[in-house]
């Protein structure tokens, strides 16, 4: 028996020597003798199997070897949906920025930036509207976070108590959990994707046919950086701007009430065909085979914001879905639970806010502008389909103290409808809970600094 790991850190390498199995059985130890010349040579040896892998993976699409070698993008500066449009992938690894542990109060320039490069023609047309939304938006929510923040500190504390720096973050945490639900859709974030060069490869071009302008730029640009670094995974052509792509209504997730078989009250169907599913959606989206689940869940009742982190859950699948601009008598399509913590004057200032979208929305030329400035607590419908396994998974993942309350809503309902008997006592002690203190233990940073800035 041998087992040993190369150092080789090109991922075009790695891929190329682990295809060379498939053709002989010469040990790689024996290539590797080789790669372990002097400099020269080495580099004309590794050039040599790079240029083996566009031979056999661009070339005669053995497209196997592609997936033996891997590397990561870094993307910043672009919307919550797009980061959602990123991550719209069961090949999906990575990490993102986190509305409840992050302060996006200074995430107002860069919103009207991104819409002014990516929605041009609108923004331009209603510039001073669309900025007042914006200013008005962030005013709230940093007004809102201050707000729960006093309301969790004088009701869960002594008074004129002062915090441990591990509370104060508990606290923070909390705070920006109900402030998130009226941070825009649009807010721009940063996240990091790491896949194999052919998953990398064929979910961007894949989101090069995406309604929004935005992901098809971004898809674009990730496929003319990975091309000049791995040339030979890659072609030039991928990074072609495509003219060619969907439309809103054809790309994401119809209206679940829609359904004949969809009941407002009800929340879960089991399934053995989900053929009506995906036919209602056109079979459009490129993983819609996977929703071949044992229990398919159709839902109106949970919000954008905690609707991304079932997203990531890559043993399921998560049909895509965008906040939809719906105004009702309350005012805005925003879960109740982000409402609950309004004030008279915070409710004030966002019927004002709705009032103003309501004004922009009768002058917009584009399907997608609006969907920027849709709150992430807006209801948006949630089609999920997982296998028995996977359900377990989520629950020991998901119905936890520190998770955000509206998740835990929606699970323990979903415990409830599938009578998941061991989970009763889970949902039982989260049904009157908070805010969780072990939040402000959940830092990467050793001295982290706690927000300090809010008055």
């Amino acid at each position: 028996m041998k087992i040993f790991c190369p150092n080789i850190n090109n991922p075009e390498t790695l891929a190329m020597l682990q295809a060379l199995y498939s053709r002989s059985h010469k040990s790689i130890e024996e290539h590797l003798v080789d790669m372990d010349s002097d400099n020269e040579s080495q580099l004309k040896n590794e050039e040599k199997l790079k240029n083996s892998l566009k031979k056999y993976y661009l070339n005669y699409g053995h497209e196997s070897i592609a997936d033996c070698g891997s590397t990561t993008l870094f993307i910043e500066d672009v919307s919550i949906i797009a980061a959602k449009a990123i991550q719209e992938t069961n090949l999906y690894n990575g990490q993102e920025s986190s509305t409840r542990y992050i302060d996006f109060s200074t995430k107002e320039d860069s919103l009207k930036s991104l819409l002014n490069d990516n929605e041009n023609k609108d923004y331009v047309k209603n510039k001073d509207l669309i900025n007042s939304i914006i200013k008005d938006y962030f005013t709230l929510y940093h007004s809102v976070f201050n707000h729960t923040f006093n309301y969790i500190k004088n009701t869960k504390f002594e008074k004129d108590y002062n915090l441990t720096p591990n509370e104060k973050r508990a606290v923070e945490a909390f705070s920006f959990d109900v402030a998130r639900g009226f941070l825009p859709s649009g807010t721009t974030t940063q996240l990091s994707f790491h896949g194999t060069l052919r998953g990398l490869r064929k979910h961007f071009l894949h989101l090069k046919k995406h309604p929004f302008n935005e992901v098809r730029q971004i898809a674009t640009q990730a496929l003319s950086i990975l091309y000049s670094k791995y040339p030979n995974s890659f072609k030039e052509e991928d990074s072609i701007s495509c003219k060619d792509h969907y439309s809103v209504d054809e790309y994401f997730v119809f209206d679940v009430s829609s359904l004949s078989s969809f009941n407002k009250d009800n929340l879960l169907y089991t399934f053995k065909n989900n053929t009506d599913v995906i036919v209602k959606n056109n079979g459009i989206h490129h993983n819609s085979s996977y929703m071949n689940g044992n229990v398919l869940i159709i839902s109106n009742k949970l919000d954008y914001g905690s609707w991304r982190d079932l997203q990531r859950h890559r043993n399921g699948f998560c049909y895509p879905t965008i906040p939809q601009f719906k105004p009702n008598s309350k005012g805005f399509n925003i879960h109740d639970w982000y409402m609950s913590y309004l004030d008279d004057m915070h409710f004030d200032h966002l019927y004002c806010i709705i009032k103003n979208l309501e004004k922009l929305e009768t002058n917009l030329d584009s399907d997608t502008l609006l969907n920027y400035l849709l709150p992430l607590g807006t209801k948006v419908d949630y089609i999920g389909s997982y296998n028995v396994e996977e359900i377990y998974y989520i629950m020991d993942l998901r119905l936890r103290d520190t998770v955000h309350p509206t998740l835990t809503q929606f699970l323990s309902d979903v415990v409830n409808n599938l009578t998941l008997t061991e989970y009763y006592n889970k949902v039982s002690e989260l049904s009157n809970r908070e805010f969780s203190l072990k939040r402000g233990k959940q830092t990467i940073f050793e001295n982290d600094k706690a927000i300090s800035d809010k008055d």
